[in-house]
């Protein structure tokens, strides 16, 4: 039975407040219906098989049906009532913290004004190098992963932004101080734990 069966649905649809409205919830329940279809049931327990794969910057990508990839408002609707926390965004100020206990000494200034200030930082950046904001973001998000500023067509950053935009990005004085903060954090963590194959941010 799919979703689009419900009274619910069929009335929802009826009056939907605009086109805009209808359209999204009709992708919704589609996706709905999709996750429903792909659900597995194993000694009692409702499961999704989820493919993931990392990529050169360090993060997962994942393939199909993912419940971190569909819509919130479907993920919500599966999950129920759940908690979500958004390590990507504590990242830096996680990592610089961890390094400065280890040691006190390890220049970070430019790290600590871009944990505390990200926003401005990014749009000023981005107004620079050329770029949209999110394009920004997806950057800093890449170097936190592992990603390397290296100047080839096949690496993530490059790839995204472009010969231009990335030789922008490579002169700009202010996003260099940050890498730089960032790459001495992920030392300082790396040295203190060789043996843990500690590799959280880049290097």
């Amino acid at each position: 039975t799919t979703l689009f069966r419900s009274e619910a649905t069929r009335e929802s649809l009826r009056s939907a407040p605009s086109q805009a409205y209808e359209d999204k919830l009709v992708h919704n329940l589609q996706i709905a219906n999709q996750l429903l279809a792909s659900v597995k049931h194993a000694d009692g327990v409702a499961y999704v098989d989820e493919y993931w794969e990392e990529i050169d910057s360090g993060r997962i990508n994942g393939f199909g049906i993912s419940l971190q990839r569909i819509p919130k408002e479907v993920r919500h609707a599966a999950l129920g009532r759940c908690h979500r926390y958004d390590f990507k965004a504590a990242s830096y100020a996680l990592m610089t913290s961890l390094a400065l206990s280890i040691d006190p000494t390890i220049k970070v200034a430019a790290l600590k004004d871009y944990i505390k200030n990200r926003a401005s930082i990014r749009k000023r950046i981005a107004a620079d190098v050329g770029i949209s904001e999110e394009w920004m973001k997806s950057v800093f998000t890449s170097i936190g992963f592992g990603a390397e500023l290296i100047d080839s067509p096949y690496k993530s950053i490059r790839a995204k932004l472009g010969q231009t935009s990335y030789d922008r990005l490579v002169v700009n004085l202010e996003f260099m101080q940050i890498k730089l903060n960032l790459d001495q954090v992920s030392k300082t963590i790396d040295k203190h734990f060789p043996s843990a194959g500690f590799d959280l941010c880049g290097t």
